[in-house]
């Protein structure tokens, strides 16, 4: 369901197109790439938890972010969540 939520948000912010808007979704793209980068260090520290959170967030600023989703799922098989995986 949430993701569903999120893929509507894209598919509705994705059908604006205002400079405004494009210089907003850079950001946001910015932004999710950021938080992947960080959720990444957290995984190579054995902290799965805390990349877990920073590639949730990172799915919100931009759910289009794969990396971000493929981070997700690592994370979770990381705390045994196989399902989740």
């Amino acid at each position: 369901m949430r993701i569903q939520s999120i893929l509507a948000v894209s598919v509705l912010v994705g059908s604006l197109a205002s400079p405004a808007f494009a210089q907003t979704a850079e950001k946001y793209r910015l932004f999710s790439n950021d938080l992947v980068a960080k959720a990444a260090a957290d995984m190579k520290s054995n902290e799965p938890r805390a990349a877990q959170a920073l590639y949730e967030r990172a799915l919100v600023a931009n759910p289009a972010n794969v990396d971000a989703l493929i981070g997700l799922g690592r994370a979770h098989e990381a705390q045994g969540h196989v399902a989740a995986a």
